[in-house]
């Protein structure tokens, strides 16, 4: 019985529900814990956003071909080099995206990004994205996809009509692209590539990833110079306050996300130590360090400190800020209030601003 308490413990620290524990209860939630807890790569799947209409789908492919200089591939395999192979390409495919029987604010197409780490074989990548799209959309909707290798982590675009064979259109919601994490991470796999795809808080991360508008700004494009970005710097100013009513006597107020963010992590490493307890006592045959292995996992995992919680620490560290003292806390206020004068993110293009992160 301690392999299935086992079992259900993992499934715990995985925030599987009840069905995803009972189709994963033969062993493979313990090979997904013994991934984990030595350090599989995760695998990254990304909604960046929505086609809508014939003009803003040929300029999305324009940019993820760099105007016909990478090479884009479809659901047959029929692969499209050049601008004018592209072009002659979505005449025929962008049929029906600007016509008159479109709804108002209609979605033609969705737009995905698979991609892997620093290091990871590219090839390897746009194999396992080929092999992940033809067994999620082939039977049912026509898609192309391109593979980019410009930044350190290669990556691949997917773009899926949403209007399948069937006249049902696609819509994805957040057990979808839990679902697709896991395939792209089995197709990364079949590659040779230890992946998983696991939420970030069984891993016991709690902060979410920087934004994809943020960073943006931050970097600056061609036609935008690299900048402060007005969220953060809000963000600065709150805690400033919080700090300076702190110094002036008020006790530490505890957000109501915060003591949720506690419960579940407290909860999430109970089940992976509940766990390793469970396989102490009756080893799994297939993987008899795996007990040791994940409380070195749960001991390694990062201190429980939200975005919230990092920003007061590294302003008290900047500004050494004295608890009897509200002096200093005045360069921090000034900086801070000068960045939120910037520019608003909101004059950046719809479509960074739009772009869904859905990755768990």
């Amino acid at each position: 019985m301690s392999l299935i308490r086992a079992d259900e413990q993992i499934g715990t620290a995985l925030l599987l529900d009840e069905v995803k524990r009972k189709a994963n209860r033969t062993g493979k939630l313990r090979a997904t814990a013994g991934r984990v807890s030595r350090g599989a790569t995760e695998v990254m799947v990304k909604i960046t956003g929505f086609g809508k209409g014939n003009g803003h789908v040929k300029a999305h492919l324009d940019y993820n071909t760099r105007n016909g200089k990478i090479e884009l591939e479809n659901e047959r395999g029929d692969v499209f080099s050049g601008k004018e192979e592209v072009k002659e390409m979505f005449e025929g495919w962008g049929q029906g995206f600007g016509d008159g029987k479109r709804r108002n604010n209609q979605r033609d197409t969705l737009h995905m990004i698979l991609s892997m780490p620093e290091g990871t074989d590219p090839e390897a990548v746009k194999n396992a994205a080929r092999a992940f799209a033809k067994d999620t959309f082939s039977k049912n909707h026509e898609y192309v996809f391109a593979l980019h290798t410009d930044e350190p982590h290669p990556h691949v675009h997917l773009t899926v009509k949403m209007m399948g064979f069937d006249s049902k259109r696609l819509n994805p919601r957040k057990a979808d692209l839990r679902n697709w994490r896991e395939e792209f991470a089995l197709a990364m796999r079949d590659q040779g590539v230890d992946a998983e795809a696991t939420p970030r808080p069984s891993r016991g991360i709690v902060k979410k990833p920087e934004s994809q508008v943020i960073r943006h700004i931050e970097r600056g494009d061609k036609t935008h110079q690299p900048r402060p970005s007005r969220v953060k710097a809000l963000k600065e100013l709150e805690v400033i306050e919080e700090i300076k009513a702190e110094i002036n006597g008020s006790l530490p107020v505890d957000r109501i996300w915060d003591v949720k963010i506690k419960k579940q992590q407290t909860l999430i490493r109970g089940a992976w130590l509940g766990a390793a307890n469970e396989l102490k006592e009756t080893p799994d045959p297939a993987d008899p360090t795996l007990p040791d292995e994940i409380k070195r996992f749960v001991a390694a995992m990062p201190k429980i400190d939200t975005e919230r919680h990092e920003i007061k620490a590294r302003l008290i560290e900047r500004f050494s800020i004295p608890r009897e003292e509200t002096k200093i806390t005045q360069g921090a206020d000034q900086a801070a209030k000068a960045q939120t004068e910037a520019k608003p993110e909101s004059n950046e293009p719809k479509s960074k601003l739009k772009s869904q992160d859905w990755e768990r």
